[in-house]
């Protein structure tokens, strides 16, 4: 049995108003409500204009084209005025209702709040044709589920962002059709129906129809009817690889692609990364190791024009050298042994797209000389190969090394820097944004939340205290570990210090402690010795020792090699 799909109207982030063919407000939902500070029963029966109070109504009725020519009106970037005489940038997207002979009846307002979206979820009544019309006038994904988790209802939105129509997806169990990164850990849906709870803006990705993923915001809620029956789910997501255009023109636009923080800190390379994302130059991230500037990158590229074309990430220091050209430009069949078909590079699948090319350094002189011809003439050719293909990418780099001290011991070439650090950005250690602990620890605990289930706890206000005393060398990537051991450790709702003593205990040492320098970054002898300390603590485990150190193992090794130790 399919759910009613009009008590979803007051979940919408958006304000639904119902207007008659006579200019007459007939049905407002909450979220109209509070942007236009009318109430239903006030509104009810008034002139649209004296509730709505658009800047169009001034230059004639914008609903007059809609009533006779039954045209919409998409994505209009309008100011209202509401009742308490504030002036509110919306988006105004206005559809025609229609009945069973196809005689337009009235008309439905959809009209979104451009600075914020919120999801509220209620119920209300109608004719399920009307609000078919309403789901399907709104830019967000939504479908419901019952409680044996088969899809009730699929909005057009849902259509577009999943690649599969609703005729599809109607009747069948929502994993199988309807895929998510948190479907492979633990089902938010089930903890939605389990624990009677609301998830808001979830980062996750769709796995589209054809095997493409998709970055998504999910919001989900139980659906419940007006006994308080539990019917089953309501689902609503949002494309985040294909932003708004018209937010852009009301409020600066900020990628923030799974970054968390307000410092000044923070905010000053988010402000720098979206400038960037307005060109198509070249980008330099540098910053310590862990600090994220992976999602930096992921940033950019999901806020430019280049959104829409892949994102492909490249680890330089874990590609051997004998592999590299290979693995960047392709190669033919027969070019080497064991080439036994053609193969495409990394520049070759990213095109149209960012080319994301993490620890740029631990490529040798030779690999340097040849990206930078490919950069400064846009083309190559695959190993072995003979036809030329261009390389329409846009290039952003990473590294957590001093460039200056590499360009002078002549490890890095200072023309390909050159022609890499057109845009640099530094992202900040944690130590330099302690401000924003409290928020990142509690968006990894939300994350853990969902992951192993359960309620999401709090950490206890000693604990705080000491993490933001903690000079975290590690950064975000030490920090996770640390919140996601105290997670599992803790058997209430507080995780304490007794919790993670055992990791800190562990790792590098609290500020105000007598040790070695905490930061593998630091240089010369007091770096060696920290290292051969944490490997003789414990005991020579190397995938132990780059937790402790707050590295990846690659760089650890690169470590050792550079101070010969074995």
């Amino acid at each position: 049995m399919r759910l009613d799909e009009l008590k979803v109207l007051d979940f919408l982030n958006d304000a639904v108003i119902l207007i008659d063919l006579d200019r007459k407000i007939v049905r407002l939902n909450k979220k109209a409500e509070e942007l236009t500070g009318h109430t239903a029963a006030s509104a009810v029966g008034k002139p649209c204009y004296e509730v709505i109070g658009i800047d169009l109504c001034d230059d004639g009725c914008p609903l007059n084209n809609v009533i006779s020519d039954e045209q919409c009106i998409n994505n209009f970037d309008v100011t209202l005025k509401n009742k308490k005489g504030q002036h509110i940038p919306i988006c105004l997207n206005t559809t025609p209702i229609e009945d069973s002979s196809g005689k337009v009846i009235g008309i439905i307002d959809n009209l979104r709040v451009i600075s914020h979206v919120k999801t509220i979820i209620d119920d209300i009544d109608s004719e399920r044709m009307r609000n078919k019309a309403i789901l399907d006038s709104i830019d967000e994904g939504v479908y419901t589920i019952d409680k044996e988790w088969r899809i009730t209802s699929f909005n057009k939105t849902a259509e577009k962002i999943t690649g599969f129509s609703e005729n599809e997806v109607i009747g069948k169990i929502c994993s199988d059709v309807l895929t998510t990164s948190l479907c492979r850990k633990r089902c938010p849906l089930k903890r939605i129906l389990t624990h009677k709870e609301t998830l808001s803006n979830i980062n996750s990705n769709f796995i589209r129809k054809g095997g493409k993923e998709i970055p998504v915001i999910l919001n989900m809620a139980l659906f419940i009817d007006r006994f308080q029956n539990v019917l089953g789910g309501v689902t609503t997501f949002r494309d985040i690889s294909t932003m708004e255009a018209h937010v852009a023109s009301h409020k600066k636009k900020r990628p923030v692609h799974g970054i968390v923080g307000k410092s000044s800190a923070i905010t000053k390379v988010l402000d720098l990364a979206n400038t960037a994302a307005r060109s198509d130059i070249n980008v330099f991230i540098g910053g310590e190791s862990g600090t994220g500037k992976n999602l930096i990158a992921q940033a950019i590229h999901y806020a430019s024009e280049r959104k829409n074309g892949p994102f492909v990430k490249v680890n330089m220091g874990a590609i051997p050298e004998t592999l590299m050209e290979s693995e960047l430009y392709g190669h033919v069949k027969g070019a080497f042994t064991g080439a036994d078909r053609d193969s495409k590079g990394k520049f070759e699948i990213a095109e149209g797209g960012t080319l994301f090319l993490d620890e740029i350094t631990e490529m040798s002189v030779y690999a340097q000389a040849k990206i930078l011809q490919v950069i400064q003439d846009k083309q190559f050719y695959p190993v072995g190969g003979n036809t030329l293909k261009t390389a329409n990418v846009r290039i952003i780099c990473a590294t957590n090394r001093d460039m200056h001290e590499e360009i002078q011991s002549k490890r890095f070439r200072d023309d390909l820097f050159f022609r890499l650090n057109v845009f640099p950005i530094t992202v900040p250690p944690i130590r330099e944004r302690v401000s924003d602990l409290p928020l990142i620890i509690h968006h990894i605990l939300e994350k853990l939340s969902i992951l192993y289930g359960g309620e999401c706890p709090t950490l206890s206000a000693a604990l705080l205290e000491k993490l933001m005393q903690y000079s975290w060398p590690g950064n975000i990537r030490e920090l996770e570990n640390v919140v996601e051991y105290g997670f599992l450790c803790s058997e209430g709702d507080t995780i304490t210090e007794k919790n993670v003593a055992q990791v800190l205990g562990a790792g590098p040492k609290m500020i105000g402690d007598t040790a070695l320098p905490n930061d593998i970054s630091s240089e010369g002898n007091d770096e060696k010795k920290r290292i051969l300390k944490i490997l003789s603590e414990v005991g020579w485990n190397r995938q132990e020792a780059s937790k402790v150190l707050g590295v990846d193992r690659t760089t650890l090794w690169r470590k050792m090699k550079k101070y010969q130790i074995s």
